[in-house]
Protein backbone atom coordinates (compact mmCIF):
# COMPACT_ATOMS: atom_id res chain seq x y z
CA UNK A 1 0.00 0.00 0.00
CA UNK A 2 2.91 2.41 0.72
CA UNK A 3 5.24 1.40 -2.74
CA UNK A 4 4.39 4.93 -4.13
CA UNK A 5 5.96 6.36 -1.03
CA UNK A 6 8.94 4.34 -1.13
CA UNK A 7 9.79 4.67 -4.47
CA UNK A 8 8.77 8.23 -5.18
CA UNK A 9 11.33 9.14 -2.03
CA UNK A 10 14.54 11.20 -3.35
CA UNK A 11 17.39 11.36 -0.93
CA UNK A 12 19.09 14.88 -0.97
CA UNK A 13 21.88 15.75 1.24
CA UNK A 14 21.36 19.05 2.40
CA UNK A 15 24.65 20.16 4.17
CA UNK A 16 23.63 23.10 5.79
CA UNK A 17 20.66 21.72 7.76
CA UNK A 18 23.05 18.51 8.45
CA UNK A 19 25.48 21.32 9.90
CA UNK A 20 22.78 22.75 11.88
CA UNK A 21 21.11 19.20 13.52
CA UNK A 22 25.17 17.83 14.60
CA UNK A 23 25.83 21.33 16.10
CA UNK A 24 22.41 21.22 17.93
CA UNK A 25 22.84 17.59 19.14
CA UNK A 26 26.58 17.67 20.29
CA UNK A 27 25.78 18.19 23.32
CA UNK A 28 23.63 16.04 23.92
CA UNK A 29 25.29 13.29 22.13
CA UNK A 30 28.28 13.90 24.45
CA UNK A 31 26.38 13.32 27.70
CA UNK A 32 25.12 10.38 26.54
CA UNK A 33 28.15 9.22 25.56
CA UNK A 34 29.19 10.05 28.93
CA UNK A 35 26.70 8.40 30.73
CA UNK A 36 27.09 4.92 28.74
CA UNK A 37 30.89 4.93 29.76
CA UNK A 38 29.25 5.55 33.68
CA UNK A 39 26.98 2.49 32.98
CA UNK A 40 29.58 -0.12 31.64
CA UNK A 41 32.75 0.91 33.16
CA UNK A 42 32.23 -0.74 36.15
CA UNK A 43 32.18 -3.97 34.64
CA UNK A 44 35.58 -3.42 32.43
CA UNK A 45 37.30 -2.25 36.05
CA UNK A 46 35.38 -5.41 37.81
CA UNK A 47 36.78 -7.36 34.88
CA UNK A 48 40.85 -5.96 36.08
CA UNK A 49 39.99 -6.08 39.65
CA UNK A 50 38.18 -9.08 40.67
CA UNK A 51 39.61 -11.21 43.31
CA UNK A 52 40.35 -14.08 41.17
CA UNK A 53 43.11 -16.02 39.33
CA UNK A 54 42.18 -16.62 35.95
CA UNK A 55 40.41 -14.61 33.02
CA UNK A 56 38.21 -16.90 32.77
CA UNK A 57 36.86 -16.52 36.51
CA UNK A 58 37.35 -12.97 35.72
CA UNK A 59 34.32 -13.12 32.63
CA UNK A 60 32.31 -15.11 35.11
CA UNK A 61 31.99 -12.54 37.93
CA UNK A 62 31.53 -9.83 35.26
CA UNK A 63 28.43 -12.13 33.94
CA UNK A 64 27.25 -12.78 37.25
CA UNK A 65 27.51 -9.03 38.03
CA UNK A 66 25.71 -7.94 34.95
CA UNK A 67 23.18 -10.38 35.06
CA UNK A 68 22.82 -9.23 38.81
CA UNK A 69 23.04 -5.60 37.38
CA UNK A 70 19.75 -6.55 34.81
CA UNK A 71 17.79 -7.59 37.41
CA UNK A 72 18.14 -4.14 39.37
CA UNK A 73 16.84 -2.56 36.45
CA UNK A 74 14.20 -4.56 35.88
CA UNK A 75 13.29 -3.98 39.93
CA UNK A 76 13.87 -0.83 39.72
CA UNK A 77 11.40 -0.27 36.50
CA UNK A 78 8.54 -2.18 38.29
CA UNK A 79 8.88 -0.08 41.71
CA UNK A 80 9.11 3.06 39.64
CA UNK A 81 5.68 1.63 37.69
CA UNK A 82 4.14 0.72 40.98
CA UNK A 83 4.63 4.31 41.81
CA UNK A 84 3.34 5.88 39.24
CA UNK A 85 -0.10 4.18 39.06
CA UNK A 86 -0.22 3.91 42.83
CA UNK A 87 -0.46 7.76 43.99
CA UNK A 88 -3.71 8.48 41.74
CA UNK A 89 -5.21 5.06 43.62
CA UNK A 90 -3.57 6.34 46.79
CA UNK A 91 -5.48 9.91 46.20
CA UNK A 92 -9.05 8.71 45.20
CA UNK A 93 -8.96 5.93 48.44
CA UNK A 94 -8.00 8.69 50.78
CA UNK A 95 -12.00 9.64 51.00
CA UNK A 96 -13.06 5.99 51.77
CA UNK A 97 -14.01 4.03 54.72
CA UNK A 98 -11.66 1.23 54.45
CA UNK A 99 -8.40 3.28 53.15
CA UNK A 100 -6.27 2.33 55.68
CA UNK A 101 -7.37 -1.60 54.92
CA UNK A 102 -6.46 -1.23 51.14
CA UNK A 103 -3.47 0.87 51.74
CA UNK A 104 -2.54 -2.09 54.30
CA UNK A 105 -3.36 -4.62 51.45
CA UNK A 106 -1.32 -2.53 49.04
CA UNK A 107 1.53 -2.61 50.70
CA UNK A 108 1.06 -6.63 51.46
CA UNK A 109 1.12 -7.10 48.21
CA UNK A 110 3.99 -4.77 47.20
Amino acid sequence: MLSKEFFSFSFKFDKIVWRQLVLYGLPIMIAGFAGMINETFDRIMLGWWAPVTSEDAAKAEVGIYSACYKLSLLISLSVQAFRMGAEPFFFKQSTSENAPRTYARVMKFL
